[in-house]
């Protein structure tokens, strides 16, 4: 990599506010380079503080009170969720932007997270100008890039990634966080690469500036969603009936139709099949059970 060259391409330090900051990696070689990063590309940077483990880098956090966390997703004594958790305790998050930094090792579970709350993300090993454009995102905005509902949004994730969150931050356009109950949710369109997020609560689209496969991408575990189209997601808790002849989908709290593609049609009327197989599968159980107590 051509650092000379990065520096020359590196913003007007003059047009970023100064950055106090921690960096908790328990990589030695790892943390090192972060540093060396931030010093030759980063004039608006102080560092201030470095912690390997969890209790260390919740002490350096409350006595240096930082502008901006680096941190590792996993770290000695448990993980950046026990330190935001801790974190939060302490009223430490409000002011506090924090980029995490994730390897390959706990890529998944982190990543569906981030996704969940909006929060961005480095995937090491990442490069100096990776690195140099998260801490200008940072520097250039006058409040922390998370919210404290993004972040606690992610800590609940963290704390129980096997439970389908039952929020879902999006980005707006402008760059604005908006928190969405995902019950809420009759279903997704894809608007370009925007998405509109049309909700039972609200008579127009909440626009989100990302495409709608992303959104698929992170609803894929939940069970709610579907996709009966490449241009649509319903959630099927809506689901009032489905014309496979016409392939129109009606959903409740909707006035229009909606219209399912012919692959999309053919796997929600397979699912419903199914669905209604297992119903009545549950009924014989029941009806033979209450026939053997009742002797009816």
């Amino acid at each position: 990599m051509n650092i000379e060259l990065l520096l020359n391409e590196s913003p007007n330090s003059e047009e970023l506010r100064m950055l106090r900051t921690v960096i908790i990696e328990d990589n030695s070689a790892e943390r090192e380079n972060v540093l060396s990063f931030l010093a030759q590309l980063c004039p608006n940077v102080e560092v201030v503080g470095v912690a390997s483990e969890v209790n260390e880098a919740v002490r350096v956090v409350v006595e240096t009170n930082p502008d901006l966390l680096l941190t590792d997703v996993q770290i000695t004594g448990g993980s950046c969720y026990q330190l935001l958790e801790q974190l939060r305790h302490k009223n430490q998050l409000d002011s506090l932007s924090i980029i995490f930094m994730t390897g390959h090792y706990d890529f998944n579970n982190a990543t569906q997270a981030f996704k969940y709350a909006a929060v961005d993300f480095l995937v090491k090993p990442f490069s100096a100008k990776e690195l140099q454009a998260a801490v200008v995102k940072v520097a250039k905005q006058k409040e922390p890039i998370q919210s404290y509902e993004q972040l606690s949004l992610l800590i609940d994730f963290l704390n129980s990634p096997q439970k389908n969150s039952e929020r879902i931050a999006i980005t707006l356009i402008g760059g604005k966080i908006q928190m969405i109950e995902l019950s809420d949710i009759l279903y997704l369109e894809a608007k370009a690469s925007m998405t509109n997020f049309w909700l039972a609560s609200t008579t127009h689209a909440v626009v989100a500036n990302r495409n709608l496969g992303q959104y698929v991408d992170i609803l894929h575990n939940d069970a709610r969603f579907f996709s009966i189209s490449n241009s649509l997601c319903i959630n099927l808790d809506y689901l009032q009936t489905y014309d496979h002849g016409e392939q129109t989908v009606k959903l409740k709290e909707c006035t229009q139709a909606l219209y399912a593609s012919r692959q999309g049609g053919q796997r929600l009327r397979q699912y419903l099949n199914t669905q209604n197989t297992i119903s009545k599968s549950k009924f014989d159980t029941l009806k033979g059970l209450l026939s053997r107590f009742w002797g009816v």
